[in-house]
């Protein structure tokens, strides 16, 4: 019938919905903190395994873990350029979320308009930023390199890292260190990892 919504887009307005709810609402407000889940600045208490009720486990699962932890990366003033690039990586882990249950790609790529909207619309000029930092960044991650990964844990690459999307003008790497998923970009390489350090080393014996 005309003017009747597709089930898929009314799936994406929720989702949207859902997303957006998030990232502005103060984690004291959340579901999660008021199961004891996270506390007041995000944190996760629990980890997804010790959840037991179902109620726990809506309030925490999958997707919006990833949009908390983006709502954090988010709140922490400045965003210097570790923290800029963790932003593009926890958008493409909750884009990649999406993916699982709309193959055609549509919610995640309204997810990531939404989310340009948002900061535009809060002064965080984002893409800018990005676009400014990526220009800086003339090098490929590299075997030897540290990076700071989407929750702030360092880690360091021990396989050579793939491109697998691109988020907000940044492409995405994936690799696996001590068999566990590593995704980052290029401004999560810390300046100072072993690559660059064992270049300074062979400029000066050279």
């Amino acid at each position: 019938m005309a003017g009747l919504l597709s089930p898929h887009r009314i799936f994406n307005g929720f989702i949207i919905y859902k997303f957006l709810k998030y990232l502005t609402t103060d984690f004291k407000n959340m579901p999660a903190y008021k199961l004891g889940i996270i506390d007041d600045k995000g944190k996760f208490l629990k980890k997804q395994k010790d959840l037991v009720t179902a109620e726990e486990k809506l309030a925490s699962n999958i997707f919006f873990r990833l949009v908390i932890n983006l709502r954090k990366i988010l709140m922490k003033v400045p965003l210097v350029k570790t923290k800029l690039g963790r932003v593009a990586s926890a958008l493409f882990l909750v884009k990649e979320e999406l993916d699982q249950t709309d193959a055609s790609g549509q919610t995640s790529a309204l997810i990531e308009k939404s989310f340009s909207d948002f900061c535009s619309q809060n002064n965080i000029l984002l893409e800018d930023m990005l676009l400014n930092e990526n220009f800086s960044c003339d090098f490929e991650p590299s075997v030897g390199d540290t990076v700071e990964d989407h929750e702030g844990k360092k880690v360091e690459i021990t396989e050579q890292p793939v491109v697998i999307g691109n988020v907000l003008g940044l492409n995405i790497y994936e690799c696996t260190t001590n068999n566990q998923r590593t995704i980052f970009n290029k401004l999560q390489v810390e300046q100072n990892g072993m690559r660059l350090q064992q270049e300074q080393k062979e400029q000066s014996t050279s």
